[in-house]
């Protein structure tokens, strides 16, 4: 189930130098920042303020002064040692995520398709999810009471939660396509056999983009179509994460040996870029006991999941950073499949599209470009961000709920 017992969080050496840079640095920005003008606009008012208290309290020289230095200095170090504590005393913790699913299990070469259903009538109506190939399956179902498939389950729904999987000698030379075509549609055509006709799919993420596309080349089998903070439009004004980084991205996989996989710690260095200074404030608050019983567990369990999963096929890598990071090639509508282009419009199932207003992976006017272009959708904005839409506090209500009186509605 990809959870190989490292906690995290990785690569170690990249989150404990950020965070030695952060707070080694901390004097010197300190005094740029007392002695110059503020250009970033979302910080300027509040440090002038800032400024305008320090120099009524200690004199126009505050900057300057040797005792606030050393005070700044020492509020660093302990900020530097309080992370790496955070740390020790996560990965001291003894959580360990279930990983052992009590479902029927069918195999398409590395994709492993979870049934949660039974034999008989009893089972429910068979529901096909899919996560993004990035980061372990299982956000879908991360603890019992944080699970989307177990909520599905229990409205009477019967999930297959789609595991990618670590490529194997033959989803080694994989693109996407291959993915959606020799691997994705046939999974989808396993549960419409057993449903005895079309299905809904829930993408996520970039599961949702392959849902998409793969819903324009399976006309019949899909139901409806629910999209969670799936990427279209790879050039809006809030710049999607890691575009950014793109070319260099692809300049380091060009390095790596023939045949090699995407590592995930290649991915996390990916991820990393788009806050680098998350991981530090998280352990610091960590080990400042913000986290307690439960949500300690959760803290665990979503760590855990981050930090761990399959192998990203090199050429899937290269697809998404170029055709998607790079050429914005699905909003263009220039992404080909089979040698045709992928066209929402041709979609003719009803679509459900969720975006969060505060999600910083993928910006919400990226998941709602998809929507001009297709024939019946309804959009909703769930109250969290990327991650938490799916599992966090507010997802039965602000996601799971809609979403089902969505399915029950058409």
């Amino acid at each position: 189930m990809h959870h190989n017992g490292i906690k995290g969080p990785r690569p170690l050496s990249l989150h404990l130098a950020n965070s030695r840079l952060i707070w080694d640095e901390a004097s010197k920005t300190a005094s740029s920042v007392l002695t110059q003008n503020i250009w970033h606009k979302d910080i300027a008012e509040r440090l002038e303020a800032y400024k305008s208290k320090l120099a009524a309290a200690m004199g126009p020289d505050a900057a300057h002064d040797d005792a606030l230095d050393a005070c700044i200095r020492a509020c660093a170090s302990a900020r530097k040692n309080s992370f790496v504590h955070g740390i020790n005393k996560y990965i001291s913790n003894g959580f360990e995520p279930n990983l052992n699913r009590d479902t029927v299990r069918h195999h398409f070469g590395c994709v492993t398709v979870h049934d949660y259903g039974s034999a008989g009538a009893e089972a429910g109506t068979p529901i096909l999810l899919a996560p993004s190939l990035v980061n372990p399956f299982y956000i879908m179902d991360l603890m019992p009471e944080r699970s989307l498939a177990l909520y599905l389950k229990e409205q009477g729904y019967r999930p297959f939660l789609i595991d990618w999987g670590s490529p194997g000698d033959e989803e080694r030379a994989f693109g996407i396509e291959d993915y959606i075509v020799r691997r994705f549609k046939p999974v989808l055509e396993h549960v419409v056999a057993v449903a005895g006709g079309p299905v809904p799919l829930i993408g996520y993420c970039m599961g949702g983009t392959l849902s998409a596309a793969l819903a324009t080349r399976a006309q019949g089998l899909i139901s409806k179509l629910i999209l969670l903070a799936a990427p279209w439009n790879f050039a809006t004004k809030q710049r999607i994460a890691g575009r950014q980084n793109a070319t260099e991205m692809l300049a380091v996989i060009e390095k790596l040996m023939p045949g090699a996989d995407v590592s995930v710690d290649m991915l996390q260095i990916f991820f990393t870029n788009v806050d680098p200074t998350l991981s530090d404030r998280k352990f610091r608050a960590y080990h400042a006991g913000k986290y307690q019983g439960a949500d300690a567990d959760f803290f665990s369990a979503m760590e855990m999941w981050a930090n761990n999963g399959p192998m990203l096929a090199r050429q899937v890598a290269c697809d998404c950073l170029e055709g998607w990071y790079r050429h914005n090639l699905p909003y263009k509508g220039q992404w080909h499949i089979g040698g045709r282009p992928v066209l929402p419009e041709e979609i003719e199932c009803p679509v459900w599209v969720a975006a969060p207003k505060e999600d910083r992976l993928v910006p919400q006017d990226s998941a709602f470009g998809i929507v001009e272009s297709l024939r019946d959708c309804e959009k909703h904005e769930p109250p969290s961000g990327h991650i938490g839409m799916v599992v966090g506090n507010r997802a039965r209500r602000g996601l799971w709920e809609p979403m089902l009186k969505w399915l029950e509605r058409q």
